[in-house]
């Protein structure tokens, strides 16, 4: 398998779809090797703990052990070279308005109004306003 973001995020998806299978499993083992202890039945014991410690390597295991990923394995590799912040920028903002439904306009427009009746009461800094729209000002 190749190194790439859909490879790596298919290897985490499949893995995690059993990962908590074993991890249910390890806190059983766990849990028996307690038991086991409070019963000074000693070599039980330490199978549940050997059993809990399988179970928690194969949960490593289960995205594909970390070739092609290096050290890191997908899940690392996936969150330090596919995920980014995202910039919001005035091209995006007008690209998804256009493509809006009327449903998700109306919304915008009904928020954006809230917001100017939230302000209809409170003083207005006429100076700050005025030297804001100059700066749109041709």
């Amino acid at each position: 398998m190749a190194v790439s973001c859909s490879n790596a995020l298919a290897l985490i998806k499949s893995g995690a779809s059993s990962w908590v299978t074993y991890y249910n499993r390890a806190l059983d083992h766990r849990n028996d090797a307690s038991t086991h202890w409070g019963l000074n039945q000693d070599h039980e014991a330490i199978e549940d703990i050997l059993l809990a410690l399988a179970d928690i390597v194969t949960m490593g295991e289960q995205w594909g052990g970390w070739a092609p990923y290096s050290y890191e394995g997908p899940i690392w590799w996936y969150l330090e070279n596919c995920v980014s912040g995202y910039t919001l920028t005035m091209d995006a903002m007008i690209s998804v308005m256009l493509t809006a439904t009327e449903d998700e306009y109306r919304y915008f427009i009904g928020v954006i109004d809230a917001f100017r009746v939230g302000l209809w009461n409170k003083p207005f800094n006429s100076e700050f306003y005025a030297a804001l729209a100059r700066g749109f000002a041709l």
